[in-house]
């Protein structure tokens, strides 16, 4: 078991890691090559490809997660969740098409052909999402592990000597080719095309309540992460917003450690404890949680110290002093973010998903409405003010509902 775990982890780390690494080097050439204005440009694409992420997944990679771990001997099962995973594909593509027009008459000043690329890129790697799922329930994570060290010499490497030729656009074009190369590895080795027939595929079968739960919860998931930069791009200038972003990537950089081992006890969790009482819970619970605590700990701390390097190095000339700055508030909220992805997962993989959901939905909407008065207000501090007022509150609400969820489990 333990072994399993550790395996696991080690995997979905190092695909996590490459993954998050591609994205940083990305901002780096960009904001070193092209200058602050062209990242701030880059930060409100970035937007929208995670918007377009979101509706070609419908961030259903935790549940296809624990569902192919939970029913991975069920051949009948399976095929559904394969069905399940294209047709929510599908039902997404419809969906963006009307949103890709709001965003044109949000965003005329931008290239339209750039809005388009972040769309399409955003789709396909959405699906791609997707099948990470299908992988973490096999536990085959090494799989995952070589599609994204695959993705990143594609991407990065490029990105790295040729980012003034390929320009935003041009790595736009990268990661479209990385993406349908990932989900070929994928579907290769999740034995994906022999689960699905057209009698699979059918809505009448689908499990709509988790999929509303996970679905919900995704989009509350994407709004904390990335409605920072579709607000403040109506209210400061594109090179703040360049900073601002630069300081918002290495933060959920630095977060990654803990969320990605949080994230890899899904099948163990899913497997060992879901409507199941078991003594070893309260054991494993208090173990995990005080890990994550000792790894949001030395995180929050390790950024603290270094932002002062970091802004330099990723802003280089540009405005180091005010990504440092933004980095500052930051590093306090990395140890309440590492706690809350593993309190989180625990109601997520177990079955009290729907509180986790509620929670992460309620706190979404709150984090709009707090961002938008506060943001009007006090410009970028009101938005990082909004920010930690709300990591705070999930925080102590996901601490309270695992700590009743252990007691339940004992």
């Amino acid at each position: 078991m333990l072994k399993r775990i550790i395996k696991t982890s080690f995997f979905s780390v190092g695909s996590r890691g490459f993954l998050s690494l591609n994205n940083l080097i990305i901002m780096l050439f960009i904001s070193r090559g092209l200058g602050e204005t062209k990242l701030g440009i880059y930060s409100i694409s970035s937007f929208l490809y995670y918007l377009f992420a979101f509706l070609g997944s419908f961030e259903l990679t935790t549940y296809f997660g624990k569902e192919i771990a939970h029913q991975r001997d069920r051949l009948e099962e399976i095929k559904r969740l394969c069905g399940e995973m294209v047709t929510t594909s599908l039902l997404g593509v419809g969906l963006s098409l009307p949103v890709l027009a709001i965003m044109f008459l949000f965003y005329r000043q931008i290239d339209a052909w750039l809005l388009v690329i972040s769309f399409v890129s955003g789709l396909i790697f959405g699906f791609e999402k997707n099948l990470s799922g299908a992988l973490l329930g096999q536990e085959k994570m090494h799989f995952e592990f070589l599609s994204q060290a695959t993705a990143f010499v594609m991407v990065a490497v490029p990105v790295c000597f040729f980012v003034r030729e390929l320009d935003i656009v041009g790595v736009y074009y990268l990661r479209i080719a990385a993406s349908v190369v990932c989900i070929v590895i994928r579907v290769y080795f999740t034995g994906m095309v022999s689960y699905l027939g057209r009698k699979y595929v059918s809505l009448k079968s689908y499990n709509w309540k988790e999929i509303g739960f996970f679905s919900g919860s995704g989009l509350a998931i994407f709004v904390q992460q990335h409605i920072d930069l579709f607000i403040l791009s109506f209210l400061i200038s594109r090179e703040v917003q360049g900073a601002y972003f630069l300081a918002l990537r290495i933060f959920l950089a630095f977060t990654m450690l803990p969320e990605i081992t949080a994230f890899a006890l899904t099948p163990f969790i899913s497997r060992s404890y879901r409507g199941k009482d078991t003594q070893g819970f309260d054991i494993f619970y208090t173990r995990m949680f005080y890990a994550h605590v000792v790894l949001g700990l030395v995180a929050g701390a390790v950024l603290f110290f270094s932002r002062g390097l970091l802004a330099a190095a990723f802003a280089g000339k540009s405005n180091p002093g005010l990504t440092s700055e933004f980095l500052l508030y930051f590093s306090i909220l990395v140890f309440f973010r590492s706690v809350s992805y593993y309190t989180g997962n625990v109601l997520n993989s177990t079955r009290f998903q729907g509180v986790w959901a509620s929670i992460v939905i309620i706190t979404a909407a709150f984090l709009i409405g707090l961002e938008l008065v506060l943001g009007k207000l006090f410009s970028v501090y009101g938005v990082l003010w909004a920010r930690g007022i709300v990591e705070l509150i999930i925080f102590t609400a996901f601490l309270i509902a695992a700590t009743k969820t252990k007691k339940k489990n004992n």
